[in-house]
């Protein structure tokens, strides 16, 4: 018999000796669920990795990158230091249907307990988060008004808005 469900993670060291890359795939018996986060080496190194499994229907996962620039950072005229980072990405359910709103909710802040959690046993506070990947859904949606609701913004969002109040690039070359 089949296992329904293989959670395979791969983490290379180098490609083209340029990135750090971890991979994420969880695989149900129909569909298979990756993620692929790539950090430049030259300007990053990996701190922590964790994987992060939803351990519900469709098998979605999401990854922990925490992350320590390499180039530093003025935090003041007398200090400089190496900016941490913390990234999730994740491959949300699909909503095939509003019912699984709640579910895409559920898993959402399952992410966000989990940041709370590595938070607390890091002893990080005021950490930058960046939240990325396929959230399958719209500004109209319960995900986006939650994580709204909990300071995040979309860069989606902010590009847009940016992009209305810049000149066109080729009037500016």
């Amino acid at each position: 018999m089949l296992c329904r469900r293989l959670v395979l993670v791969l983490t290379v060291a180098a490609m083209r000796s340029e990135f750090h890359i971890s991979i994420l795939i969880g695989l149900d018996s129909s569909v298979i669920q990756s993620l692929l986060t790539a950090i430049h080496k030259d300007y990053f190194e990996l701190v922590s990795y964790r994987e992060l499994l939803f351990n519900d229907f469709g098998d979605r996962v999401a990854q922990l990158l925490h992350v320590r620039s390499l180039v530093p950072f003025p935090l003041n005229e007398k200090q400089i230091v190496q900016q941490e980072v913390l990234i999730v990405n994740t491959h949300l359910l699909f909503p095939h249907d509003s019912s699984l709103s709640i579910a895409r909710l559920h898993q959402v802040y399952k992410i966000l307990e989990y940041l709370e959690a590595y938070q607390k046993e890091k002893k990080l506070s005021h950490i930058p988060i960046i939240l990325c990947g396929d959230w399958n859904g719209s500004k109209r949606g319960h995900v986006y008004k939650f994580l709204r609701s909990q300071g995040f913004i979309s860069s989606y969002d902010v590009a847009q808005q940016l992009k209305k109040n810049q000149e066109p690039l080729e009037m500016l070359v």
